[in-house]
């Protein structure tokens, strides 16, 4: 199992539903174990089967099959405020004005580049 990132500290396979369901058998904990939390980001939802979210999208290598998991936080007292207070911090670092600019800023120069290089394939087929 890869490290869990800090703000999952104190929380087990039990405190969470793996795409809305227990994690009870063998092969659920192996795949619980091998979830790449790093590449993991949050949705506020609801998701598509109605629950009200947070969760978090997290990443499976599994069997050279790359899949996507939604994990569901089981409402805990005295652990889900760590779970809040990650899912604000992505949400906030996710909207930051000056990562969103630089992100426009790239996208602009990338689509300028593209109509330029459509420009120039035009002219080669006129």
């Amino acid at each position: 199992m890869g490290k869990l990132p800090v703000w999952m500290e104190g929380l087990t396979h039990k405190d969470w539903l793996f795409d809305g369901h227990p994690i009870k058998s063998e092969v659920a904990l192996e795949r619980f174990r091998l979830l790449d939390w790093k590449a993991a980001w949050v949705d506020l939802g609801p998701s598509v089967a109605g629950n009200p979210g947070p969760y978090w999208h997290v990443p499976l290598h599994w069997d050279d099959d790359d899949t996507i998991h939604r994990l569901y936080p089981k409402v805990l007292t005295g652990k889900w405020l760590p779970l809040i207070r990650q899912a604000c911090k992505e949400l906030i670092e996710r909207a930051d004005p000056g990562r969103l600019r630089e992100e426009n800023d790239k996208l602009r120069v990338e689509l300028a580049t593209a109509k330029i290089r459509i420009a120039e394939l035009e002219k080669k087929v006129a």
